[in-house]
């Protein structure tokens, strides 16, 4: 059956919004009408009246003083014209211009003449486009002194009726105004130079270009020279300084590490994941279901491939927020789409652009504060460690043993053993990163090149991700066709480190000997006080062949075929086709300290490899048919189009054993393969066709729409087409005639957008049935039996929102301000039903369960000083999103009864009962923390006291008494800084900051309360947060029990406000002078420097498997 999209509007402040509207709406009718009085308009209804006495009657009713010669009106005697409430300019057009006449207005005065009758009308065509050759739409083209003119079409065409002596006045928002002499030329092509410091007036939605001015959606829209600002690596990262919706989800354990990339979502978490809870005590993540869509020119592209881009090879990014701009994209829209463009080649003499950059990196270790030798002794001595064993003073032999063992270890402290094992698998890290463009052509064919390396090396020593890049792209414009073809050629070889897991090293003891008596690395520690022993870190990481490796190549070309069929028609078609091969190799070496645990495991089976292999091919093609117009008060812009898609990907896995010595890792040295390869093969298909429009009435009232019907190999037989739409109406209060010539308030918009869109968050196979082959041999051949169960009314997830949007502006920009409201109800989340085991199988997908967003966002800028060299621009934005889960499957919550359970499964001294487990619970968040209550530790016996869900009191935890306790999403987040330059300098500061969330401080437990600190070292809050002795008021349990794992609560959550200098900038751009003896166009020297400071409510470890980093980077920037 299918289900009716409905949304309930009691969810928020629709009657507020609506109030304050016509509130708005009745203050500018107000003006308006005390505006009217001075605005000349004219009425006009007369029959048979020579065009004389109507010029007399005009100049009565508008006070302006007329100029003509009358001998040219004399033969207009019988002139028939009714006008109501026009302007004065609407009413000289209407009897001027179809008479052969034109005028000018001067201040009070309007001259009337006579065309030339001697000369003739001309017909001029021509191109307007920006300071890099790319096509300006929407651009306004008038004969200077006149009215009469027309506006460019998508791709920046235009055509007009001149006189051959007339000039043109071209001119476009964000854009200095020329003025053209025609000069009898038939074919006028003009380039636009941008205003100082304005943005982009058009907005890239990836399949077209519509002007801003005009548009209702949401949207943030970032040049490539701001992202460079931010810095020079990652171009997803630097996104979340400018919007504040955009939001990169930090990785704690993971910190700097080049190989992991970013989770990050716009507008709130949409999704619940698909997870798995295993033997293996971990919660995985199968699928990110909140990541946005990328598009890359126009073809989608997956988030590894922006990661790995060249930041310099970037023309602008722009985020696509609300239904009214991602809603064309249909079934993958509803997290939001990035769309980048790319550099196109400028027409013009050979050009050549090389940067380099000097990086340095060097670990951050500000939130690390552990024992030195002495005071981890110290602290063992006062937990009762080495008096164990006797009650009444006498030396029994367990005493003995821990003196012994006190004694050993005083010994090594006092011989100099102090390890440093936080700097031992560390480096400081230099890269050398290389960009080189070359471009060129004429106006008919351009050419570029784009060649990029860039070697990253982490903190951790023997990791890396080194990155080729080569593009070229080929521009062809001859007449009404315009060809693009651009081929990209990209490799990424990446290692991760063979020194393992930085927190092995946390966890060293500080009087451990590292090097033995030869100065060799000691292969294994023993355990002080029992006989077993384990392999040294550094050992592993130094004298083996231990290697994780990766290399992925990735070919893509890109044609586009642009048809201007005349000024207001174009068709466009695209073709993408793309080829991905990856490899990764785990390599363990035979002496790898990892078997010598296992005396069983022969010499034949040591040494391990593991391997997979995968390739992927998509394909896409699109086509559209674009018409746009301008004429009268008329814009509109509409587009029809249809998009078909395929996408195969497999990959195989196995895994081999028995190599006889690290440096052989051929497969040809494997003793054996272990178990069967794995092999997994998936292939899905997307069409759709699409409609868009764009209207405006007098660049006042504003309409868009969209309606998207998608059809996917991915869902069931039942529910494979699904349409998806969005409409958005807007109002242009500054282009009212009383607000026009307003020197205060410059822009005023307002826009209301609701929609449905859609996404994929599940694997192609889900929606059918499995089958395996059975070993067994029957008389007619194998076997197949029913693996998994299909659904063939799987359907998309979808999602109803709405977004208003307030926009204005205080004398040209002093002060901007852009407030957004949305709403967002995703349903039909796609969630593992539980059925009885009667059926034969324990789950199958469905689509259930609701998730709501909601929440604001403002965005303040104001360029403070514009004056002479000195430009400085101050920016501050905010957001605010409310999570919440509005309905789950009894999957989800039979989940919830699993966790339990395996709470209640774990020992005192399990590490896992430490860990905090995400629940979900309808009225609850996908970002809530569970746990117990506590009332803290009692100061008479240094145990801690829960709260039971009644309101009990007890001494025990219990699973089952969870609840609520936290949310790590912040009440408010975003980002602040100062953007100035004076002359050829340049400054570019961003702070972010985040305000009101949770976190549940995992360093309290693992390194300071729950840590054994016997065997491990540990945070020096042991030594001064800890109870001691009856009477103590302290927040962490007795320093002498160390054998039992404290359970997640209330304790270890606290308030997460957090400020960070994420980006600083410094740049000096030479344009003239000296570089002209060399031939130099430009030349740019550029500091920058990444996580510059942190401070934070909470004080743990950050980077505990990886650490963070600082991040410098020296770019000279040349232009030849």
């Amino acid at each position: 059956m299918s289900k009716k999209s409905t949304v309930n509007w009691s969810l928020f402040p629709v009657r507020r919004v609506l109030k304050w509207g016509f509130c708005l709406l009745i203050c500018c009718s107000y003006v308006y009408v005390s505006k009217a009085q001075v605005t000349p308009k004219v009425n006009l209804n007369v029959q048979n009246i020579s065009l004389i006495k109507i010029i007399e009657e005009l100049r009565v009713q508008t006070a302006y003083n007329f100029l003509f010669n009358s001998e040219e009106l004399r033969d207009f005697n019988s002139v028939n014209v009714t006008l109501k409430n026009v302007s004065l300019r609407q009413a000289l057009d209407s009897l001027l211009l179809p008479r052969g006449l034109e005028y000018t207005i001067e201040k009070n005065t309007i001259i009337i003449k006579k065309y030339h009758s001697d000369v003739k009308l001309i017909k001029v065509n021509g191109r307007i486009v920006d300071e890099k050759g790319n096509p300006i739409p929407g651009a306004t083209v008038l004969i200077l002194g006149t009215t009469r003119g027309s506006a460019t079409d998508a791709n920046g065409m235009y055509a007009i009726n001149v006189f051959p002596n007339d000039t043109l006045k071209v001119s476009f928002v964000g854009y200095k105004t020329e003025l053209v002499e025609i000069k009898g030329r038939t074919k006028v092509n003009v380039k636009l130079t941008p205003e100082e410091m304005k943005m982009d007036e058009v907005v890239v939605t990836g399949y077209l270009n519509v002007r801003k001015e005009s548009y209702t959606g949401t949207v943030t829209r970032v040049e490539g020279e701001e992202l460079l600002k931010v810095g020079n690596r990652n171009v997803v990262s630097a996104l979340q300084v400018f919007d504040p919706s955009f939001r990169i989800i930090t990785n704690n354990e993971m910190g700097s590490n080049p190989n992991a990339i970013p989770d990050f979502y716009i507008r709130g978490q949409s999704g619940i994941s698909d997870f798995s809870f295993g033997s293996a005590s971990e919660v995985e993540l199968k699928s990110n279901s909140n990541l946005p869509v990328f598009i890359l020119d126009g073809l989608e592209v997956s988030v590894e491939k922006i990661y790995d881009m060249d930041p310099t090879r970037i023309k602008s990014m722009t985020i696509l927020k609300d239904a009214a701009a991602t809603a064309i994209y249909g079934s993958r829209a509803s997290n939001g789409v990035v769309v980048v463009e790319t550099v196109a080649p400028e027409a013009g003499k050979f050009n050549i652009s090389y940067n380099g950059s000097m990086s340095i990196t060097a670990p951050d270790l500000r939130s690390y504060d552990y024992f030195n030798a002495e005071e981890k002794l110290l602290v063992e001595e006062l937990s009762g460690y080495f008096a164990e064993g006797t009650s009444d003073g006498t030396l029994t032999e367990d005493v003995r043993k821990n003196l012994s063992e006190y004694w050993s270890k005083q010994n090594n402290i006092l011989k100099g053993v102090y390890t440093d094992w936080l700097a031992l698998p560390l480096r400081t890290g230099y890269n050398l990163k290389h960009s080189l463009a070359v471009d060129g052509g004429n106006d008919n064919i351009r050419y570029g090149l784009n060649f990029s390396y860039d070697p990253q090396k982490g903190v951790m020593k023997g990791d890396y991700r080194k990155k080729y890049g080569v593009s070229m792209r080929i521009d062809y414009r001859m007449d009404k066709l315009n060809v693009i073809n651009q081929v990209i050629f990209d490799k990424v070889d990446s290692k991760n480190s063979p020194y393992g897991s930085f927190s092995d090293y946390v966890n060293q003891l500080p009087y451990n000997e590292l090097f033995d008596s030869f100065g060799n690395y000691v292969y294994k520690f023993s355990v002080w006080h029992s006989g077993s022993s384990y392999v040294n870190p550094m050992y592993e990481g130094a004298m083996t062949k231990n290697s994780s490796t990766t290399k992925s190549e990735s070919f893509t070309n890109n044609l586009i075929v642009n048809y201007f069929a005349n000024e207001n028609f174009q068709v466009k078609g695209q073709f993408g086709i793309g080829r991905t091969t990856s490899r990764s190799r785990n390599f363990i070496d035979p002496s790898s300290g990892s078997y010598s645990s296992n005396t069983s495991i022969s010499m034949l089976e040591k040494g391990s490899l593991a391997t997979n292999d995968g390739r992927s091919l998509n394909w896409s093609g699109s086509l559209q048919m674009i018409y746009n117009r301008n004429f009268q008060k008329h814009n509109i812009n509409v587009s029809l189009g249809m998009e078909v898609s395929e996408n195969k990907s497999s990959s195989i896995s196995a895994n081999y054993k028995g190599f006889p010595d690290g440096n052989l890792t051929s497969l040809s040295y494997a003793q054996q393969i272990v178990d069967k390869p794995t092999e997994s093969d998936n292939h899905t298909r997307l069409s759709g066709m699409f409609m868009r429009l764009n209207y405006s009435y007098k660049d006042i009232y504003l309409l868009d729409g969209s309606v998207r019907f998608d059809g996917s190999s991915e869902f069931g037989s039942d529910k494979k087409y699904a349409p998806f739409y969005a409409l958005g109406t807007g109002v242009n209060f500054h282009n009212y005639e009383f607000l026009k010539d307003n020197q205060i308030l410059t822009n005023l918009k307002f826009t209301f957008t609701f929609g449905q869109t859609g996404k994929v968050n599940f694997a192609p196979y889900v929606a059918k049935d499995i089958f395996t082959i059975n070993n067994t041999w029957y008389a007619t051949g194998m076997g197949v039996y029913l693996m998994a169960l299909g659904n063939t009314d799987l359907t998309w997830e979808k999602k109803n929102s709405y977004d208003f949007s307030l926009r204005f502006e205080i004398k040209n920009g002093l002060l901007n301000v852009n407030a957004n409201y949305y709403y967002a109800l995703t349903k039909d989340l796609l969630t593992s039903i539980t059925i009885p085991s009667s059926f034969g199988f324990n789950n199958y997908y469905d689509n259930l369960g609701e998730v709501e967003n909601t929440g604001y966002e403002l965005s303040l800028t104001s360029n403070l000083v514009k004056k002479g060299p000195w430009f400085v621009n101050l920016y501050v934005n905010a957001a605010h999103n409310d999570n919440k889960i509005k309905k789950i499957s009894n999957s989800l919550k039979n989940y919830n009864d699993e966790i339990d359970d395996y709470y209640n499964s774990l020992k005192d001294n399990s590490t896992d009962a430490a860990k905090v487990f995400t629940k979900y619970v309808e009225g609850g968040s996908t970002t809530s923390i569970f746990g117990m209550k506590s009332l803290g530790i009692d100061p008479s016996s240094g145990d801690e006291v829960f709260v039971r869900r009644d309101g009990t009191v007890t001494y025990e935890w219990d699973a089952s008494e969870q609840q609520v306790l936290g949310n790590t999403l912040p009440s408010l987040q975003g980002s602040f800084g100062i953007n100035a330059s004076w002359g050829n300098l340049s400054l570019f500061a961003a702070f972010m900051y985040e305000y009101g969330g949770e976190a549940y401080n995992s360093t309290l437990i693992t390194r300071v309360e729950s840590v054994d600190f016997i065997n491990y070292n540990a945070d020096r809050r042991v030594l001064s947060d800890r109870w001691q002795q009856v009477g103590d008021v302290t927040k962490y349990k007795d320093i002498a029990d160390r054998s039992s794992v404290s359970r997640p609560s209330s304790r270890f959550i606290q308030k997460n406000n957090l400020l960070k200098f994420s980006s600083l900038s410094l740049s000096y751009t030479v344009r003239d002078g000296w570089i002209d003896k060399l031939n130099l166009k430009q030349v740019i020297f550029r500091f920058n420097m990444n996580d510059v400071a942190y401070w934070s409510t909470i004080k743990q470890e950050r980077g505990t498997s990886y650490p963070f980093a600082y991040n410098f980077d020296f770019t000279l920037g040349i232009s030849f």
